[in-house]
């Protein structure tokens, strides 16, 4: 509810006549006195104005403490003072309009200014991929009006474009409340965004393209300097979309000569490595026309290596058309353009003769190499014995490092660091709340795992989420837990729900030792807490003597409201266990897609709000309520696409138990596109489960790909599973790759990628063979029915000669099955 300092900032609004006042004079009432400033600033810098509750008969929303208009509110407390972080969170973005930044915003200066762009352009303020942010245009008009240095922020430059086009007459969803900023203002400054956005790879698809070319028309930029301009972003774009973007505003909007793109061509030649077709097929054939003998190297490798036939067909024909060159150069490619011979397109087979005949150079197609093992196969681990989770002694320093840990990760990163966290802000806490404050002094607005309730607790504040709100709707289990630890803090002795392993994984004698110091310092103990203990213990492992131990600790169970629960919690365990959650089995919905079967609820948790009503409402961590489950804690691995998914998969590979088939093939479908941040935590997560022992060959099931029925991206996985060939695991693809095919071959048409499939088995068709002659591997690893299948099939498609190629190069007719 509302405390006395917000009380009191609520009055002072009041009685300086903004509560009646229309928004438009807001930038020229009052602000009182400087004793009414102070307080009314103490009141406004930080913590809610509000709660969602229910607000009648079945219907429930949200419900405003302060009594007056927070739009008004808000503007209030930014024309008092409050720093730029909370004035984003408290002024209202609808009615924000050109002369309300010039009359609230402007006067606080650049240094708030430049604050204010930085926490108001995130990704978390953007509703759609080409929309502004809510502040967006505020923040544009700050940095010009302002004269700020143009910020190195990506999602700045995306609000820019989008006002610039705007300003330049081109549709953008601008906000409807406020007209486009003036040409006047944008003009002078186009250079130095373009610069910054060119050096920063910024996203140029949508409304970049026409926005550009109206403003080349209009006169904003030079010509040459807009060339400058692309060419160095066609360099550091990242994305296909956008190479493709620039490609063709540098060669049809900015009209680039042959002339100009052969002074440029030391720059142009790493773009046309990165083999985008669009880059090679517009750049390549003018580069080698006009190129001199010494650059002709450089464009050719790195041209032909480019993914397309057609963009490949183009290289080789303007090669043919220009004049031969020295007999040192036509050496130097000689073999490059001989493994073309062997491409099984035979357009690009000709065109790759016609360029070695003009050149009079003998070259030989390179595909009858004997084959080569790289020892990739090698022996399956046996299972590792889980660590038992060790943390540091509580204390400043401690507790400090391990928050900083927490800083440095992105959201939704989960795993065995962040119970260290809980357990040392809950034990120093309990020994010393003084010096936890000091310890976390420093950690602001967070939304990783942990740190969430850190800046409402350091400010005395209530969380405006994370607790238990809506009627009838709670929180779940990870994210309440987090939120009543800090309820709690000082109030428990231990945390019941820490590990007792890196896997999650408590052990029951842990938890009785637990409860007997709760029953001793006379702690009632945290329902959720209790509840997430009871999920991570393994109920197999639970002895008489330990049930009949828990049936004696009557501590009581309080609620996040203050109520306690009727069952005490060590009978509530000992109950449980007797009769706990089961793990379900996957079951295939109508649509296709696999999941957990609904799970029961034992008697002994009614009284607990409902927290584990389905197995998804977790998303990435089922496992870490359920680390003894199998697969049906797994059904997140789907959607590890996001900068978390590293720290999310590695603690997956501490798990005591193998993986299961849907575990197993998620986890090396997860290495298909990870992000950036994530991608060598992911595949070393792969390495870490096989050295573990709990990724085992012939285990993983194609049918659980992405839990979709179907598999999809088969060229990506064919890809991955090379990659994780390379570390030793061919054993373990192998047989997934094979799979791959006969599902493909079980549908009307071939599934897109199979092609990919039967090459990477062509690949490691010599690592199996090899196999199985020196006992690594049993003989009926190479019956591959899917492979021998489609090697059978009549035609001469990619799929099929790949296929053929790989059968032969086993060298055996041997019949049956693969294992698994």
């Amino acid at each position: 509810m509302m405390d006395a300092a917000l009380a009191r900032a609520v009055a002072i609004f009041t009685e300086l006549g903004w509560a009646e006042a229309p928004l438009s004079a807001t930038p020229e009432l009052p602000l009182g006195t400087p004793e009414q400033r102070t307080q009314a600033l103490a009141g406004l810098r930080r913590g809610a104005w509000g709660e969602v509750g229910q607000l009648g008969a079945n219907r429930w929303g949200w419900i405003s403490w302060v009594q007056v208009d927070a739009d008004r509110l808000g503007i209030f407390a930014t024309r008092l003072g409050v720093d730029a972080r909370r004035a984003v969170e408290v002024l209202p973005p609808r009615v924000f309009t050109e002369d309300m930044v010039r009359g609230i915003l402007l006067p606080r200066g650049a240094t708030f200014a430049a604050a204010f762009v930085r926490y108001a352009c995130v990704p978390s303020r953007r509703s759609w991929e080409n929309c502004l942010t809510t502040f967006g245009a505020a923040a544009v008009l700050l940095v010009h009006e302002l004269a700020l240095p143009v910020p190195d922020n990506v999602e700045y430059l995306k609000d820019w474009i989008l006002t610039a086009a705007a300003s330049l007459g081109h549709p953008a969803p601008v906000d409807p409340f406020r007209e486009p900023i003036p040409v006047g203002l944008l003009q002078p400054r186009f250079v130095d965004h373009l610069r910054m956005l060119a050096g920063l790879g910024v996203p140029v698809t949508g409304l970049f393209g026409p926005m550009f070319s109206a403003a080349l028309q209009a006169g904003w930029v030079e010509r040459d300097a807009a060339l400058d301009c692309a060419l160095q972003a066609l360099d550091t774009a990242r994305r296909p979309g956008d190479q493709a973007v620039w490609t063709r505003l540098i060669a049809d909007v900015l009209a680039v000569t042959d002339e100009e793109l052969v002074a440029h061509a030391d720059a142009l030649v790493p773009c046309l490595a990165t083999g985008n077709a669009t880059v090679v097929e517009t750049f390549a054939p003018r580069l080698i026309a006009g190129v001199e003998d010494d650059l002709l190297v450089e464009v050719l490798t790195a041209a032909l290596g480019v993914r397309t036939k057609k963009a490949l067909r183009a290289v080789l024909l303007a090669t043919v058309a220009r004049p031969a060159p020295s007999p040192a150069v036509a050496a130097e490619l000689a073999d490059q353009l001989g493994a073309l011979l062997a491409d099984k397109d035979r357009s690009v087979v000709r065109a790759a003769q016609a360029v070695l005949d003009r050149w009079s150079v003998t070259a030989v197609a390179i595909d009858e190499e004997a084959p080569t093992v790289r020892g990739r196969w090698h022996p399956t681990p046996g299972l590792w014995t889980v660590p038992r989770f060790e943390p540091g002694e509580p204390g400043v320093e401690a507790l400090a490092r391990a928050a900083g840990v927490l800083v440095s990760r992105p959201e939704g990163a989960f795993d065995i660091a962040t119970e260290e966290f809980l357990h040392l802000v809950n034990a120093l806490t309990w020994a010393d709340p003084a010096a936890a404050r000091r310890g976390l002094r420093g950690v602001g607005t967070e939304w990783t795992p942990g740190l969430r309730p850190v800046a409402d607790w350091l400010a005395g504040t209530r969380p405006r989420y994370g607790l238990d709100g809506l009627p009838g709707r709670v929180e779940d289990v990870l994210l309440a837990r987090e939120f009543a630890v800090f309820q709690r803090l000082g109030q428990v002795p231990v945390l019941l729900s820490t590990p007792s392993w890196i896997d999650l994984r408590i052990d029951p004698s842990d938890l009785v030792d637990r409860l007997r110091g709760y029953r001793d310092s006379r702690a009632d103990v945290i329902e959720v807490d209790l509840l997430l203990a009871l999920t991570r213990v393994d109920p197999a492992s639970v002895s008489a003597t330990q049930l009949a131990a828990l049936e004696t600790l009557r501590v009581p169970v309080v609620r996040q409201n203050g109520r306690r629960l009727w069952r005490k919690a060590g009978p509530t365990a000992a109950a449980y266990f007797r009769d706990p959650i089961r793990e379900p089995g996957l079951v295939q919905a109508e649509t296709g897609r696999w999941c957990a079967a609904p799970i029961s609820l034992p008697r002994s948790l009614k009284e607990f709000p409902e927290r584990l009503a389905s197995i998804g409402y977790s998303q990435l961590q089922e496992s870490a309520v359920f680390p003894a489950w199998s697969d049906a804690a797994a059904s997140g691995l789907w959607l590890c696409a996001g900068a978390e998914a590293g720290v999310v998969l590695r603690q997956e590979a501490r798990r005591a138990r193998p993986f299961g088939p849907a575990a197993a093939v998620n986890l090396l479908g997860a290495q298909r596109s990870p992000h950036p941040k994530a991608a060598g935590d992911a595949m070393t997560a792969v390495i870490e489960a096989w050295q573990r022992g709990l990724l085992r060959p012939g285990v993983a099931d194609v049918r659980y790909l992405d839990w979709e029925g179907t598999p999809r991206s088969l060229a990506a996985f064919a890809r991955v599973s090379l990659e994780v060939a390379e570390e030793g695991m061919a054993s373990v693809v192998w047989p997934v790759l094979d799979d791959l095919i006969t599902v493909s071959l079980s549908g009307p048409r071939m599934l897109p990628g199979t092609a990919d499939v039967a090459e990477a088995l062509a690949d490691l068709a010599p690592e199996a063979l090899a196999a199985v002659s020196t006992g690594l591997a049993e003989s009926n690893v190479l019956a591959v029915p899917g492979l021998r299948a489609l090697a059978a099939r009549g035609g001469s498609s990619r799929a099929v000669v790949a296929a053929r190629a790989a059968v032969m190069g086993l060298a055996t007719d041997l019949p049956g099955r693969l294992p698994g």
